[in-house]
């Protein structure tokens, strides 16, 4: 079964609390948690990799803040010739709403560790891009929200 049949097929919820994970670019341990929907190949590669948001703490906060999480809506990685790779398409709902928007963040990474791990790595960073890039259209994000 493709992984985004399984994706959508099979979603599980996990509170992640990141805290020195290798690769994470945050100095100090993060005290702040990003839930988020996903399918179990999304999950081990978050908790092998981490979050690799450069200002986490700031993103997380807003998202708490906001009372909402991530839906990770569907999502592919694997290896091409001689690189690796990972996309993800997220979204942010209302935690406890069945509510949905139809706006989308996207993210892509391409790797040149044309392995297993590098693409499940390739995935991670994938992730914490379309995560921040949700925090960087936060106003256009919260407006649709709020509207629903």
């Amino acid at each position: 079964m493709p992984n985004f049949a399984k994706a959508m097929s099979a979603t599980v919820f996990l509170s992640l609390w990141i805290a020195a994970v290798p690769g994470h670019t945050a100095n100090a341990p993060q005290k702040c948690s990003i839930t988020y929907s996903a399918h179990d190949d999304v999950i081990a590669a978050v908790r092998e990799y981490g979050f690799k948001i450069e200002n986490y703490n700031d993103v997380c906060t807003w998202l708490t803040a906001n009372n909402l999480e991530i839906e990770i809506i569907s999502f592919d990685s694997g290896v091409l010739s001689d690189r690796g790779f990972g996309w993800a398409a997220i979204k942010p709902f209302k935690k406890g709403s069945d509510v949905r928007i139809s706006k989308h963040s996207y993210a892509t990474t391409i790797t040149k560790n044309a392995s297993s791990p590098g693409a499940k790595e390739a995935l991670a960073d994938s992730i914490s891009n379309a995560i921040a890039s949700i925090y960087l259209n936060r106003k256009d994000f919260l407006l649709l929200l709020e509207a629903k």
